[in-house]
């Protein structure tokens, strides 16, 4: 979206963070980016990315298995249907292993639903067990 030159109302100088002086072509310090980013007006350096690059990170780059873990440990511990009292959780790699036991084999499905959506997780291994029926 480009401006027009106005004598009367211009529109406000955005503020770029220097990591950005080279990467984009097509920005123009005086009317801001020249394609459509999702918020131009902001200072933060997330609003420079289009919308078509978001969630794509780094090549190399493998979210810390510490982080992973709070977020499991997180998950299960806040969802309304699992019972994460005997469940242990490890992870390697981005590799989630769950051992221990769940009341019902409800529960070990969803553990597994609810891990699958966590950055960073690249597989699951459901090793929970059920009770025994009586």
């Amino acid at each position: 979206m480009l401006f027009r030159k106005s004598k009367e109302r211009k529109p406000p100088k955005l503020i770029r963070p220097k990591v950005f002086e080279d990467l984009d072509p097509d920005f123009d310090d005086e009317f801001g980016p020249k394609i459509n980013l999702r918020s131009p007006q902001s200072d933060d350096y997330q609003n420079f990315i289009p919308e078509s690059h978001e969630g794509r990170g780094p090549v190399t780059y493998q979210r810390p298995d510490m982080l992973i873990l709070d977020d499991v440990v997180g998950l299960l511990t806040k969802h309304p249907e699992v019972d994460a009292t005997e469940i242990e959780v490890q992870v390697d790699q981005g590799e989630v292993v769950l051992t221990g036991r769940v009341r019902e084999e409800k529960m070990k499905f969803l553990a597994t639903e609810v891990i699958k959506l966590i950055p960073g997780v690249r597989s699951v291994n459901n090793q929970l067990k059920t009770p025994l029926p009586k």
